[in-house]
């Protein structure tokens, strides 16, 4: 499959051929990509560099965020059908799921307690990691089972922040999307 690729403005022709090569501009490159959990987190291989990195799709445009801090936009064009590489966690409604730190962080704030009634896209905390804050927001409406965590820990990457019972209606947003009422 071929695509065209925009980073930051800068054009790059991709052609994903067959057992993990992909050419950039004509350059072949090994290339191995495996989603991490469940948040967006993934582990990218490029010629035995490791990476880290946090990607968000957003109406067919990409941010992706490296665990050295550096963040890119990246539209996709081309291919028989865009990559599609952004997963939302799985959901069994009025099962209890943890809320898990998808990085090491500092927690900033704590803004539900337990028994507490939530809507999709309601902050529920801020975590600080590699000097950005990360609001991690309920994807679907619930009720908090359990706050795992106050301001000032310290959280290692999937540690349980929070436990959330998901309520059988509601639509899916990301932990990381910005809600439109401010």
């Amino acid at each position: 499959m071929k695509y065209e690729v925009i980073v930051e403005g800068e054009t790059f022709l991709i052609e994903i051929g067959d057992g993990g090569k992909v050419f950039v501009n004509g350059r072949a490159h090994a290339v191995d990509m495996q989603s991490i959990d469940d948040l967006n987190l993934y582990s990218l291989l490029v010629d035995n560099n490791s990476y880290e990195a946090f990607i968000e799709e957003e109406e067919g445009h990409f941010q992706v965020l490296l665990h050295t801090g550096e963040m890119y936009n990246v539209q996709v064009k081309g291919g028989p059908s865009r990559p599609t590489i952004i997963k939302k966690p799985f959901r069994i409604p009025g099962v209890e799921t943890t809320v898990k730190a998808p990085m090491p962080g500092l927690v900033v704030d704590v803004f539900v307690v337990e028994g507490q009634q939530i809507k999709a896209g309601e902050v529920l905390v801020i975590l600080e990691s590699m000097k950005m804050e990360n609001e991690l927001r309920a994807q679907w409406d619930g009720t908090i089972q359990s706050v795992h965590v106050r301001p000032g820990d310290v959280a290692d990457q999937d540690q349980a922040l929070i436990t959330v019972q998901w309520e059988e209606v509601g639509h899916a947003l990301s932990p990381y999307q910005k809600s439109t009422d401010k």
